[in-house]
């Protein structure tokens, strides 16, 4: 398995994967509707959202509809939906995102799928970009587990991810604004989160880029009507000849 695709300059993909959060939400319709249209579904395993049953909801819909699982893992903080910062010791954050994934992994078996990739959720996934410690946390977990990550393309968990041989695939977000330096803008300052016409507009033209290098699209489950973006992105996908399947291939085996 390899974190890079073979590409020439300027030539667009000929696959790309979408993503998006599933299990967080109190509506199980909207997970029903967008595991129609993704091909990797983000799993909330107890940290910031989901329990047991979320868990094995979302993985029986995705094993029915070949929809690759990852585990969200995040702080363990459900009063503020995994959006802040908390000051925990890498010791402590390691076995709080360990359980995540190991009931995640169970609820996955039950419904005769697996666990195929982590992706940190909120707070943990900027945090990673330049903590050593929580980026340290989050690879030692997918080296204990076998598991390739998702995320940004740059940044510690990048390279201490590379460090440890253990494969990394990027992602751009449809929905959400962007700093110069290729950080998103924090939610709630002008921005951040893009209207339909502004994300398809910016879509089509990172079609024209090979996507930036990324290996995957994220819609968030949360974004206002949701379900109706990700329509829309599979239907421009489909415009440029794209297949959408996902990034994962076969299984982690170094």
């Amino acid at each position: 398995m390899h974190a890079e695709r073979s590409r020439q300059p300027g030539t667009p993909a000929r696959a790309i994967d979408v993503n998006s959060d599933v299990g967080e939400l109190p509506d199980p319709l909207i997970d029903a509707q967008l595991m129609e249209l993704i091909t990797s579904a983000n799993v909330a395993c107890g940290g910031h959202a989901g329990d047991h049953s979320s868990m094995l909801r979302v993985c029986r819909l995705a094993s029915d509809h070949n929809v690759a699982v990852g585990a969200q893992v995040s702080y363990p903080d459900r009063e503020g939906f995994g959006r802040r910062k908390l000051d925990i010791t890498p010791e402590a954050l390691h076995a709080a995102i360990a359980r995540q994934f190991e009931e995640l992994t169970e609820a996955a078996r039950s419904a005769d799928t697996q666990v195929r990739y982590i992706k940190p959720h909120g707070a943990l996934y900027h945090a990673a970009i330049d903590d050593p410690g929580t980026a340290e946390a989050i690879v030692g977990l997918a080296d204990t587990y076998r598991v390739p990550l998702l995320t940004l393309g740059f940044g510690e968990l990048r390279q201490r991810a590379d460090h440890a041989a253990i494969p990394v695939f990027y992602e751009a977000f449809i929905d959400r604004g962007y700093q110069p330096d290729g950080r998103l803008t924090s939610r709630g300052e002008p921005g951040a989160i893009l209207d339909d016409t502004a994300a398809l507009d910016r879509l089509n033209a990172w079609v024209q880029h090979d996507f930036h290098g990324a290996h995957s699209l994220c819609v968030h489950s949360d974004t206002p009507d949701a379900v109706g973006l990700t329509r829309k992105v599979r239907r421009a996908l489909a415009a440029h000849d794209l297949d959408v399947r996902s990034f994962i291939g076969g299984p982690y085996d170094r």
